[in-house]
């Protein structure tokens, strides 16, 4: 996966939670990776609905608050299951659940480092380029230790 180029600027959402927006150009418009930034606040404040009427922006911060409090979102489902893990280099990822809405998809992924060293993670090494969010629970992964990422993606991307 290439890196991507871009600027960081920080927003709230409509939850009045600091997101970190990551705005690169893509088809000649800007297009948005967001990171909510305190996943502990984002779990007290986490919704069992998604907004129809938000911005995909927002719904997308809603939908990854509902996916770290482990929670069943109105409208969405959720598929509760372990696929076979993929290595990439030392990393064991692992999909255990998937969030599936009529206009986003979440997932959440569970990420080992099995090397010998400590892996920084970061939001374009985790996410495909066509996610509209991503957090990652710890990005620094110390030898044997397993963090969390959770995806969200409109659908047909």
């Amino acid at each position: 996966m290439s890196p991507r180029t871009g600027s960081f600027t920080t927003e709230k959402s409509s939850d009045g939670l600091p997101v970190l927006i990551f705005e690169t150009p893509a088809n000649s418009s800007p297009t948005r990776l967001m990171r909510v930034r305190s996943l502990a606040d984002a779990a007290e404040a986490a919704p069992t609905k998604v907004a129809a009427a938000s911005t995909p922006e927002d719904a997308a911060v809603s939908l990854v608050q509902a996916m770290y409090a482990n929670k069943s979102v109105d409208g969405y489902e959720l598929r509760q299951r372990s696929l076979k893990p993929v290595y990439v280099g030392d990393l064991k990822v692992q999909m255990i659940s998937e969030y599936r809405g009529e206009a986003l998809t979440g997932r959440v992924l569970r990420i080992e480092n099995k090397g010998t060293q400590e892996k920084v993670l970061t939001e374009a090494q985790v996410a495909p380029a066509s996610a509209l969010a991503v957090s990652i629970a710890e990005p620094k992964l110390a030898p044997g230790r397993v963090t969390t990422a959770y995806l969200v993606s409109r659908n047909g991307n």
